[in-house]
């Protein structure tokens, strides 16, 4: 109810109540205006006991407004302070996960392996050296080698850690993701799907592929975390990955 219509209706209940009176002792019984004090006394007290309970309740009515206009204000400032707290998160986040990012893309120009070929022993790296391990683990696994076998054969060949590397920086991606972004900071699913599906858009197809492998045969907390992880592996379903392709 608006401040308007409640001052509305007290003014029309103080005219009614006059009229009221005005019309039962002056055109009803044919009364005159009184010049007695007393008789003035008493239309006062006709008029304040029946207005004082009327306005009372009106001003209660006002009260009972201006209570819940004060509630809402502070249900929208706490909404308010609410989506700033939310923003402030995200921007932090956003900071530190394409942060991350980067730090995935460069190492790609860390991965160096030696290839043997026509019995000459070459360095390559970056793509080329992936593309190289993906062929000599299918070989391996067409020679019936064991998860521990092409685990030792990474170990072996990655002499400067840079696969390792690799799943650590993008495990703490998908971490960053599933803590920051977790439903008891305000966020939910569709967020971290969101930054899921970036995550590995933004990753070279080649170095996720690399990933990938190192997850499905290194033995360590961080393959655990991904291979185990369902809200990832919901994304990798979505582009036909998975973590079990060799």
């Amino acid at each position: 109810m608006k401040y308007v219509t409640l001052i509305s209706a007290a003014s029309g209940v103080m005219v009614i109540t006059a009229g009221i009176y005005v019309y039962h002792f002056y055109a009803n019984l044919g009364y005159g205006i009184s010049s007695k004090t007393d008789i003035w006394a008493q239309f006062g007290d006709y008029f304040g006991g029946v207005l004082n309970p009327i306005l009372s309740f009106i001003a209660l009515l006002c009260l009972i407004q201006s209570l819940n206009l004060q509630n809402q204000s502070n249900r929208d400032l706490r909404a308010e302070l609410k989506d700033n707290k939310k923003y402030e998160k995200y921007r932090k986040f956003s900071l530190l996960f394409f942060n991350v990012i980067e730090a995935q893309k460069s190492q790609m120009g860390g991965l160096i392996i030696r290839s043997d070929v026509n019995e000459r022993s070459a360095i390559i790296s970056g793509v080329d050296a992936i593309l190289q391990l993906e062929g000599n683990v299918e070989l391996m696994r067409d020679n019936g080698s064991s998860d521990e076998d092409i685990e030792r054969y990474l170990d072996e060949i990655d002499c400067k850690d840079c696969i390792f590397g690799m799943l650590r920086t993008f495990y703490l991606a998908v971490k960053l993701v599933t803590e920051r972004l977790s439903d008891v900071e305000g966020f939910l699913l569709e967020d971290r799907a969101s930054h899921f599906q970036t995550l590995v858009n933004f990753t070279d197809f080649a170095q996720l592929r690399l990933i990938l492998m190192a997850a499905q045969f290194t033995n360590n907390p961080y393959a655990t975390f991904l291979t185990t992880h369902a809200e990832l592996q919901e994304t990798l379903d979505a582009v036909g990955l998975r973590f079990d392709l060799y």
